[in-house]
């Protein structure tokens, strides 16, 4: 075995940390959002150019609840990599963890939360998802599903609102009926990354409280009780609306950093019922950067035009002229073209990231002034095409 744990490999694991004749081999991802994921299922389609055709399925699937009809074929032997198309038995996965990776190279990837629903449970019921990389145009992508469904026709859903409105993800196993949704867009629709060679998806299960099955042992993973409760990590805050931070900075704090998405802040810290969502950059220059305003222009193709403003603009103070729409929403990606009121940008900290796909980027330190407060800043520059 190395010495030393490898990025993405596969070993030995034992969930249930009985006898070792039951350990078997598992995918372990130790890089995406901190590592410690265990792949439980690899899959395909079977009729990917015709995507929303009745005739295309998910393919093989977990031996999970399903309707008789349900004609795909189930597997049961744990994937070895994420282009080997096998399901791990599905009653292993609680024993694995709560959370859920989703990927694809089809779709946005998914990190999910269970908070009265949950995959690995069976249960219907609100997840707390956020896009940890986005396969479509960020642009043109909804925020990430907010529910889970377990028993929608033919496999499970994630989805928003209404099921086949606002549908993401569905793991449609039957091949008479319906086709499985992989939707950016969040409208149940066949936007689906398109002409991509061997499509498919993955799904990975992580501990909540712990760094995953995959990162507690080199090699043979054996858990027992009393060696878990050495291990035992808190829960990342910032996830649920009743377990807030008081900006993404405070993020960092943590003893697993989280990575770039959205999270619920409270900067008054206060009522829970202040709470808001916000986007949060844990990577740029060293992270810990809370987005406070999306901004495009109003004639961009003549810049210096006298029409050309930026658009919206924060409610900042201002002349009566400015005519600029005025928005108070935080925005939830660095295209989503809104601003957080401007109260609360003071609360958040003095440093100030700009970033821009047509100017250097700058960071900005408080001198004798301050952009949340007025006067001057001091600022160090960043090229725009690093």
């Amino acid at each position: 075995m190395p010495d030393s744990p490898q990025t993405v490999s596969r070993y030995w694991i034992d969930p249930d940390g009985g006898s070792q004749a039951n350990a078997f081999k598992a995918y372990c991802d130790m890089d995406t959002n901190a590592g410690g994921w265990t792949l439980v299922w690899s899959y395909s389609f079977t009729n990917y150019t015709h995507f929303n055709d009745h005739s295309n399925a998910i393919t093989p699937r977990p031996n999970w609840p399903a309707k008789n009809e349900v004609n795909v074929p189930i597997s049961t032997i744990s994937p070895l990599n994420e282009t080997d198309y096998n399901a791990m038995n599905f009653s292993l996965w609680k024993t694995l963890g709560r959370q859920v990776l989703i990927k694809s190279n089809i779709n946005n990837w998914l990190l999910c939360q269970p908070v009265t629903g949950s995959l690995v449970d069976w249960q219907k019921g609100d997840v707390n998802c956020t896009i940890t990389k986005y396969v479509a145009d960020p642009g043109e992508s909804a925020s990430a599903p907010s529910k889970f469904s377990p028993k929608i026709d033919h496999g499970p859903m994630f989805h928003s609102s209404g099921r086949w409105d606002s549908n993401f993800y569905y793991f449609n196993g039957y091949t008479g009926k319906y086709w499985p949704t992989h939707d950016p867009c969040g409208r149940n629709g066949p936007n689906q990354k398109k002409n991509v060679l061997d499509p498919h998806g993955n799904i990975f299960i992580r501990a909540e409280s712990l760094l995953g099955t995959c990162l507690l042992s080199y090699g043979l993973f054996r858990f027992h009780q009393r060696y878990l409760q050495k291990k035992i990590r808190a829960s990342p805050r910032g996830l649920t609306q009743h377990s807030t931070v008081t900006s993404c900075k405070t993020l960092l704090d943590q003893s697993l950093p989280p990575s770039t998405g959205i999270y619920w802040i409270n900067p008054e810290g206060v009522s829970q019922s202040n709470a808001f969502k916000a986007y949060c950059d844990t990577n740029t220059y060293g992270g810990g950067w809370t987005l406070v305003w999306s901004y495009s222009f109003t004639n961009y193709a003549h810049l210096n035009d006298g029409s050309n403003a930026i658009t919206p603009r924060p409610n900042w103070p201002a002349k009566n002229e400015v005519n600029a729409p005025i928005f108070i929403t935080p925005p939830l990606n660095e295209t989503d073209n809104d601003a957080m009121n401007f109260s609360h940008w003071k609360q958040l900290g003095r440093q100030v990231l700009i970033k821009s796909n047509i100017n250097n980027w700058l960071v900005c330190h408080p001198g004798p002034g301050s952009l949340v407060f007025g006067g001057k800043v001091t600022s160090t520059v960043r090229s725009s095409n690093t």
